[in-house]
């Protein structure tokens, strides 16, 4: 049996299963951009960062190639930016779990500050 066919099958007992419908290739899952090639699968996260840049009103933020520097020294007012702070710490920190692994530890610091707009650091 071809693997089309298995495919195909599998497509048909899953429909039939869990009375779902086929609506062809994905091309974006839970933020995540699926381009699939011949021998691969890409994954984005560009379109998900640039609608959380505009959301916050960073499309004009540097970026930079490391996640955070050496030693950060964050103070109360440098947390104060606008009430969306915890907001953003949370966009964050789901875009590391589902793809940025490496900016983890950085919103889990960040995340320590996230109570200042409330006055309680």
């Amino acid at each position: 049996m071809g693997e089309k066919v298995k495919i195909a099958k599998l497509s048909a007992k899953l429909t039939e299963e869990f009375n779902a419908k086929e609506v062809g290739e994905s091309q974006f899952f839970i933020g995540i951009e699926l381009t699939i090639a011949e021998n691969r699968i890409e994954l984005s996260q560009h379109k998900l960062i640039e609608k959380m840049l505009k959301k916050f009103n960073l499309e004009e933020s540097k970026g930079s190639p490391f996640p955070m520097e050496d030693r950060p020294e964050i103070s109360k007012a440098d947390t104060m930016i606008d009430v969306s702070y915890r907001e953003l710490v949370g966009s964050l920190t789901y875009l590391s779990q589902v793809g940025r692994p490496d900016i983890a530890f950085t919103i889990s610091y960040l995340s320590l500050f996230r109570t200042a707009q409330l006055g309680s650091c």
